[in-house]
């Protein structure tokens, strides 16, 4: 009887107990492996999200200022101007820490090409809501400070600006008074117009003239400039372009291409070909200037979280161009499309991407005013 108790009262084999740890082991195994999977689906699936809203705001940002470009500025004298002048003094002082503006220009679009990096798309726009048409100066200007005596007064207003151009220069100057009766616009140096130099800056520099018959555009609110770059995985913006701060748009871009449409002449709004910022390109002549009737922009967003294994390889468009990274778009060997190259990253291939492109066009260029 003892016996028979004790056989039925020993419990599990070690056997048994190995068989069971197994089946435990591969039932974890199993349930890891699913997780696993899930959890990497889902980051996938959310990452891939999150690129894409990122590249939605980034595209709508750029077009969005592209058409805008030129608005109050679309008057052929004032787009023609080879040389521009312009002076800002931001704490009054002058003539120092005031300095001329680097790289003025009052062409709607400039994009600076970034080799195998990222472009920049710098964006001209009249900032104003009270912009008159352009005015004809009817005296002639004895010095650069001189006031200005014109045929209409028309959207300028005191501590507005102005724009004179005499089709090759154009200045940029602050309105300190309005003298309607006797259709004077004055712009002087004080402290409280940082966007006039003083007298002796102005000799110095030779800023230029004007004379009976040039143009006078009044903006009430000035000149807005702005570039988009990439900055850091990010789309950025700046306002003014010589700014030392920047203000995100979207997180998770990663590159920035553009291309000028143009035009086989200035008259036509057909867009006939697709260039890069490149060779005379670069700094295009006041002619080509007036070819340019959109522009193609491209951006590249990146997942947030890399993959454990690649995730992503080289491309090669219709056109020949060999991308380290994605196609932006459909080419051909006449209209290439912009270069992609990640390398910079080592690990660029472990995450995931979206290419977004549109065509923005220069709206207010198309409908300039005869002048």
């Amino acid at each position: 009887m003892l016996a028979m108790s004790a056989r039925r009262n020993r419990g599990f084999s070690l056997v048994e107990l190995m068989v069971a740890l197994v089946i435990g082991l591969v039932a974890v195994l199993a349930m890891t492996q699913v997780f696993v999977n899930s959890e990497g689906q889902r980051r996938t699936t959310g990452s891939g999200t999150d690129a894409q809203t990122a590249a939605a705001v980034a595209l709508y940002s750029l077009q969005s200022a592209i058409n805008s470009a030129g608005y109050a500025l679309n008057s052929p004298i004032i787009q023609s101007c080879a040389t521009a002048y312009g002076y800002n003094d931001p704490d009054g002082s002058g003539p120092l820490p005031g300095s001329a503006i680097p790289n003025l220009s009052f062409f709607p679009i400039r994009v600076i090409d970034g080799g195998t990096g990222s472009d920049t798309i710098i964006v001209a726009t009249g900032n104003t809501l009270s912009s008159g048409l352009p005015a004809r100066l009817e005296n002639v200007m004895g010095q650069a400070d001189s006031d200005l005596k014109v045929d209409n007064t028309a959207g300028c207003i005191k501590d507005g600006f102005a724009i004179v151009s005499d089709g090759a220069q154009c200045t940029l100057m602050q309105i300190t008074g309005v003298d309607i009766p006797f259709s004077l616009l004055r712009h002087e140096e004080s402290g409280d117009a940082p966007y006039n130099p003083s007298s002796g800056f102005l000799t110095a520099n030779n800023w230029p003239r004007y004379s009976t018959g040039n143009a006078v555009l009044c903006l009430s609110n000035g000149l807005a400039r702005r570039s988009f770059a990439v900055e850091s995985g990010r789309l950025v913006m700046k306002d003014p372009p010589e700014s030392a701060t920047s203000t995100q748009l979207a997180p998770d871009i990663v590159a920035l291409k553009a291309q000028y449409g143009i035009s086989i002449s200035g008259d036509s709004d057909a867009v006939v070909n697709w260039v890069e910022a490149t060779g005379s390109w670069a700094n295009p002549s006041v002619a080509d200037r007036q070819r340019i009737k959109a522009v193609r922009i491209g951006i590249v967003a990146r997942s947030a979280q890399p993959e454990r294994e690649d995730a992503s390889s080289t491309c090669t468009t219709p056109g020949g161009v060999v991308n380290q990274g994605p196609c932006l778009w459909q080419d051909d060997a006449a209209n290439p499309a912009p270069q992609i190259n990640l390398s910079g990253d080592p690990a660029w291939r472990r995450y995931r991407y979206k290419t977004f492109s549109t065509i923005a066009v220069l709206r207010n260029f198309m409908w300039k005013p005869p002048l």
